[in-house]
């Protein structure tokens, strides 16, 4: 008997290999083209979403859409303009979901309307689109105004001493301090020191520590190990000082009976209104709801806005003709409306508009858009089903960076943008789109042209010995940035 007793050293491994072969072989077992992957193929872990979902866009071409493995699971990719256009806006009910693995109902941070599932994302996407209208961003353009204000004071000090400064560092102070009063009506002060309360929670969240990391991908490549290890996303010590925050702000206006053009206020009105009757229906807006879509704002603003101003300021660093072009509009323009920055002003400049689109086209804030088939669903023109649970990827930063919509990629082009052709516009997704899109953009984009005003007004831009190029973006982050300091040299105008 004893003669047998290396059968099973011999069996196993062929029978975990065949089943691993099985596994990875998903794609190909349902005919559709798709990437080859192993195991310990960790792409996914080591580079930044802007560079590997192109990268997947790119293995695919020849196909308008394809398989991938990620995170040890299959994953469909839509590389075809009119097939993302069917699952994120006329086939939207079979793709409503992002399968967000941050979205846990303990956790009161995360019941947000970007991770939000279902009937609870569409009760919050109901309340909240009409707070980011246009109307609704001229009641708070004083706010990031103030915050422009303070930017250009503190980059004039610096200056003062030294005129290399690292603009990622300034901007990032900027967006915290445009979230922190338009979102929770607080003046931190972060522009000035950059060392508030405020500014190092941020921190905290956005770092990228080995330990959220770690609770990242847990969550992420075994979702349901979160049910049973009970790991928050969100640290305890941020979620309660968001919670304590908001808390606060909203009793101290509810008991002061005081108000202001900013976002927890907006809240507070919505929630009066169900209270009053104003608003018939069954849901309720909590206060631990006002807190979560709160911290949304500051996520989902931080890191946006700090880096596309960042790489902003690079390329007109690098192309002083496309820099000289954007001051000679901004003081056009000042000069016309009395050297007075308004809100309409800020949104008809043409070429400042055309600056800020390529920017976002060349560095994708998000390298993807997720999405969740949540019903059998077939891909029109094909005999190719996408099945319930399947998550589908929209490679934003493929798109962005293939010459068939956009000729020379690599070069920052504004006057691209002054092209109208429908397949150029469904290839550019910035902000997304169909009802999960970004319903801040406005507000991001007005926190964006406002710096770039203010900036490219009072001083010259230039590359120095100490800029980094090209950029070298940091791997698992939430959204698009890079490893690194972005120094650039600043001179008065």
């Amino acid at each position: 008997m004893s003669e047998f007793m290396w059968l099973p050293l011999v069996l196993l491994p062929m029978i975990i290999f065949w089943l691993i072969k099985y596994y990875y072989d998903y794609w190909k077992r349902r005919g559709i083209p798709y990437v080859e992957s192993h195991p310990l193929d960790l792409d996914w872990y080591k580079s930044a979403g802007i560079d590997y979902y192109a990268k997947i866009y790119r293995q695919l071409e020849g196909h308008k859409f394809g398989g991938f493995f990620s995170r040890f699971a299959p994953k469909l990719m839509i590389r075809d303009p009119e097939l993302i256009k069917n699952v994120l806006i006329k086939d939207f009910d079979y793709f409503h979901d992002r399968g967000d693995t941050t979205f846990d109902e303990n956790e009161p941070l995360t019941m947000n309307m970007f991770s939000a599932p279902g009937t609870l994302w569409r009760n919050l996407r109901t309340r909240l689109t009409p707070t980011f209208t246009s109307g609704k961003m001229k009641y708070m353009f004083n706010l990031v105004q103030e915050c422009a204000e303070e930017l250009v004071q503190a980059v004039d000090s610096h200056i003062q001493n030294d005129t290399t400064i690292d603009v990622k560092n300034y901007v990032t102070r900027y967006s915290i301090e445009v979230i922190s009063s338009c979102a929770f009506g607080l003046k931190t002060y972060s522009i000035k020191d950059g060392h508030s309360r405020f500014a190092a929670m941020a921190s905290k969240i956005f770092e990228g520590k080995l330990s959220a990391r770690i609770v990242y991908l847990t969550r992420s490549v075994c979702p349901k190990l979160k049910e049973i290890l009970r790991v928050p996303f969100i640290g305890k010590t941020t979620s309660e000082f968001f919670l304590k925050l908001t808390n606060d702000v909203v009793e101290h206006r509810k008991a002061s009976n005081s108000s202001r053009n900013d976002f927890v206020q907006i809240l507070i009105n919505l929630q009066d209104d169900k209270k009053m009757g104003t608003i018939e229906d069954e849901f309720t807006l909590t206060d631990d709801l006002m807190s979560a879509q709160c911290f949304l704002f500051f996520v989902a603003g931080y890191d946006t806005s700090s880096m596309t101003i960042s790489f902003a300021l690079y390329e007109l660093a690098a192309n002083i003709e496309i820099q000289k072009k954007l001051q000679n509009e901004i003081d056009s323009f000042m000069e016309e409306h009395d050297d007075q920055v308004s809100y309409e002003m800020v949104h008809n400049m043409p070429y400042l508009h055309k600056v800020v689109s390529e920017s976002l086209r060349k560095y994708s804030i998000n390298g993807t858009l997720m999405r969740v088939c949540v019903k059998k669903y077939q891909i029109p023109g094909t005999e190719v089903y996408i099945d319930k649970g399947t998550e589908v990827f929209i490679p934003v930063s493929g798109l962005h960076t293939d010459e068939r919509y956009f000729p020379d990629p690599e070069r920052f082009l504004p006057e691209r943008f002054e092209d109208r052709n429908p397949e150029f516009r469904d290839a550019y997704l910035p902000f997304g789109a169909g009802p999960r899109s970004c319903i801040g953009f406005r507000f991001a984009l007005m926190s964006v042209k406002l710096a770039l005003i203010y900036l490219l007004r009072n001083f010259n831009l230039e590359l120095c010995t100490e800029t980094r190029y090209p950029f070298e973006f940091a791997p698992l982050k939430i959204v698009t940035s890079v490893k690194h300091e972005i120094f650039l040299t600043f001179n008065k105008r």
